[in-house]
């Protein structure tokens, strides 16, 4: 038996066969160990592999939460195939999130009681299914085991070791289905890549005999020179790993995934995707359920799949593919690299099965004509929008409402307020200038949101976002802007706990004030509030002191108000933009990127960020601020105790606050030309 190797470049992610996978017959898996034992979470037993399911920790296989040893981690379990032949292994990882998702392991199958290693897998960090299917069948396999030797880790997760796993299927085909080498070699009437022309010397009777419709149907049209594909063929550029963009930048990982819009709908089933030359880049086929809602009977903001965004990804490789849909959508290219996307050549791809649903590109020059064409004309119930920095996802619906005839002007507002924000964390200054874009999206989950995805908007408020002299105005521009806040908020340097609600606030007044917009803290008087409250008050400006914390994250009976920690942080850009410097923050932005942060991996040392905070911003301003930061209770010394989406506990002791002062009284500078606590818009 020939051992199969599926690496980052060839493995695919989909299902070669023109048939679904519910057509298939699963062999039973009896008897299921797992070495070394003690190793599982106790919800989260071995036993979930073969439930059915794998939305949530109770569905699925997981070590322990608190971390494991590097370590092999084998799953054995007898195979009840007499009489049957296993013909693919499925390895479905856990259906949210990335920790323990597989990285590499080996597959083992027993056949009259000898092992045979029938495939080693390299997987990517993703929550579709990983297909094993064999070269050549395995008659009444006895046993499986699988050999873990490798597993991704969340970011968030730091140094913890885990594996997960939702479910190991062991598959039989039904007869006549169509296999890869079948897929393989049906495609060979094309003479290219992308399956856009047919080799010269292919007949009519050629093709009426290939056994996959898709592919018949192509070819046949091809042969009549009556196939436009539209924006079925497209070209797509790459772009910079939203991931590596907010490390580099030290930012939140909220850019889009769904880059490469395609404006082409794929439907539930087979769909055939052809894939021109890629220079061994990684593709993938994205499709995300946009309208995904909670289950009848359940609240919205208690499903207990959460708000987050699903989809079903496939690695695409080189020729054709056979992509097998549970659910179809809107189809995206993901085309992203690890170092500068300039590097690196576009991909050609082909969507023969898709439906044309379009897309509104401010940047290629569209119309608001084109935009109510598009409306009109569009076969799903979303739109896909494009601009400079932002991408939009919105019901039809919505936009014919509340958007008709103001598309440009929408996406314009839009970009407006990232690129303020963008220019205020110093990218403009410091010349990184990436292609990628936030997305804004729908839900029908909760009002509005941050996550990994980028910002979402309920389908109730859509009013808010989708009407453009709405968006950069009052409530809703500040809205938008808080949310795109905690994207660009810089991670850890400016949001240390307890900053969390603040350090996006500080971009947040920063882009709503110049659009025009009264200061949110000066209309609702909390300049005064957080003078009385804090100032020269002895206390640290996050905590009250000996006072329990409370389970409120936004700052209960033992944290000061976020709104009014925020104060002092927006009196220093008030006053050194009136001494004409507005780009303070900005460049203190740069400084902080240029080290690294202070703490790292000691949550209880977080804190040394704020008072690295506190010198830069001397440093940067060429001005002595300690008066101004120790009246804000910036070096208090002692216990903080803060509940910000997280306890932190700090004991900021006296040696550290000296270190500070004493740095920033040797650089010998000048003091501020007035009392900027009295700062106020």
């Amino acid at each position: 038996m020939k051992s199969t190797k599926l690496t980052l470049l060839s493995l695919i992610l989909v299902i070669f066969s023109g048939y679904s996978q519910n057509s298939s017959t699963l062999i039973p898996l009896k008897n299921i160990k797992l070495s070394p034992s003690g190793i599982e979470q106790p919800i989260s037993g071995i036993e979930n592999i073969v439930d059915g399911r794998r939305d949530s920790d109770a569905d699925i296989f997981h070590t322990l939460w608190n971390g494991i040893p590097k370590q092999e981690i084998i799953i054995e379990a007898d195979l009840d195939g007499k009489g049957k032949q296993l013909d693919k292994v499925v390895l479905s990882p856990r259906g949210t999130g990335i920790n323990g998702i597989i990285k590499t392991a080996e597959v083992w199958v027993m056949k009259k009681g000898i092992y045979q290693k029938i495939a080693y897998v390299e997987a990517e960090p993703s929550n579709s299914p990983v297909q094993v299917e064999l070269d050549e069948p395995i008659k009444s396999p006895e046993k499986i085991k699988l050999v873990i030797t490798d597993a991704f880790t969340d970011r968030r997760a730091g140094d913890l070791y885990m594996v997960s796993l939702g479910e190991l299927e062991c598959m039989m085909m039904p007869k006549g289905a169509i296999t890869r080498a079948r897929l393989l070699d049906e495609a060979q009437v094309f003479a290219d890549l992308t399956g856009t022309a047919l080799k010269p010397d292919i007949k009519r009777r050629e093709i009426s005999r290939l056994k996959i419709p898709a592919i018949r149907n192509l070819a046949m049209q091809l042969y009549k020179k009556k196939y436009n594909p539209g924006l079925r063929l497209a070209s797509y550029e790459p772009y910079l790993n939203p991931e590596v963009l907010g490390e580099k930048m030290r930012i939140g990982d909220g850019f889009s995934k769904y880059e490469g819009i395609t404006g082409v709908i794929l439907e539930k089933g087979e769909n055939i995707v052809f894939v021109g030359e890629t220079n061994g880049a990684k593709i993938r086929l994205v499709v995300p359920e946009w309208t995904r809602k909670a289950p009848e009977g359940v609240k919205p903001e208690s499903d207990p799949a959460g708000w987050g965004l699903k989809n079903e990804s496939h690695v695409l490789h080189e020729g054709v593919n056979l992509i097998h849909l549970e659910k179809g959508g809107h189809a995206y290219i993901q085309y992203f690299t690890e170092s500068d996307p300039d590097n690196y050549e576009p991909v050609n791809v082909h969507f023969p099965t898709g439906k044309i649903n379009g897309y509104f590109d401010l940047t290629r020059g569209d119309t608001n004509a084109d935009f109510n064409a598009l409306l009109e004309n569009a076969v799903s119930p979303i739109m896909d929008l494009r601009g400079k920095y932002i991408q939009v996802a919105f019901p039809v619906d919505s936009l014919k409402r509340f958007t008709w005839s103001k598309g440009v002007e929408l996406i314009q507002n839009f970009d407006t307020i990232v690129a303020l924000q963008r220019h205020f964390i110093g990218w403009d200054k410091e010349g990184f200038f990436p292609k990628n874009r936030v997305l804004a999206r729908i839900n029908y989950h909760y009002y509005m949101f941050r996550d990994q995805d980028g910002v979402a908007y309920i389908d109730w408020a859509m009013r808010l976002v989708a009407d453009p002299a709405s968006i950069i105005k009052g409530d809703p521009c500040w809205g938008f802007s808080h949310e795109l806040g905690h994207v660009l908020q810089m991670r850890p340097q400016l949001t240390w706990g307890g900053m969390t609600e603040v350090s996006n606030n500080i971009l947040t007044l920063y882009s709503t004030t110049m659009l025009g917009n009264k200061s949110r803290i000066s209309e609702e008087s909390t300049y005064a509030k957080a003078r009385e409250t804090i100032l020269d008050k002895g206390i640290s400006y996050m905590d009250f002191p000996g006072i329990a914390t409370s389970s409120n994250q936004y700052g209960g009976q033992g944290n000061t108000d976020v709104f009014q920690r925020l104060v002092p942080f927006w009196q220093l850009h008030l006053y050194f933009s009136e001494q004409g410097y507005p780009d303070f923050y900005p460049d203190l932005m740069i400084a902080m990127r240029k080290q690294k942060p202070l703490g790292e991996g000691d949550r209880s040392k977080n804190y040394l960020n704020m008072l690295e905070f506190c010198r830069l911003a001397c440093e940067v301003s060429q001005t002595d601020l300690t008066e101004f930061f120790d009246r804000w209770g910036f070096f208090y010394t002692g216990d903080i105790d803060v509940n910000d989406y997280g306890l932190y506990f700090y004991n900021v002791t006296r040696e550290d606050v000296d270190a500070v002062k004493n740095a920033i009284a040797e650089m010998n500078l000048p003091k501020p030309k007035k009392d900027i606590t009295l700062m106020e818009d």
